[in-house]
């Protein structure tokens, strides 16, 4: 009983809080720079030419990089890829069948 009047009283003090929330004003200079925005047809989401010849050259340059990687890695050390592909097919991948949290379960 004595959690539903806690309960019903802070739903009360909630609701209560809304009514000293005021009505939102908007600037009287909002409506004139909205006119104005709509005659001169110029919008704000417009890209500067600057920044976008920057991102159209790093774009560029990124695919020349990778491009360059790409065609470089074939011409590389012939007998250092041999030995490393030697090592990993000679290595044998056996999954180990000690589990230290298994046993940290079993103890308690």
């Amino acid at each position: 009983m004595v959690q539903n009047k806690n309960k019903d009283k802070w739903i009360e003090e909630v609701l209560n809080s809304a009514d000293k929330i005021r009505k939102v004003e908007a600037s009287p200079f909002i409506y004139p720079k909205i006119l104005h925005r709509l005659k001169t047809g110029r919008s704000s989401n417009m890209i500067p030419v600057r920044r976008a010849a920057l991102g159209f050259i790093t774009i560029i340059l990124l695919a020349v990089i990778n491009l360059l990687v790409i065609f470089n890695s074939g011409t590389g050390n012939s007998t250092e890829k041999t030995s490393v592909t030697k090592t990993l097919s000679s290595t044998q991948f056996i999954p180990s069948q000690y589990n230290p949290y298994l046993e940290i379960l079993n103890n308690n």
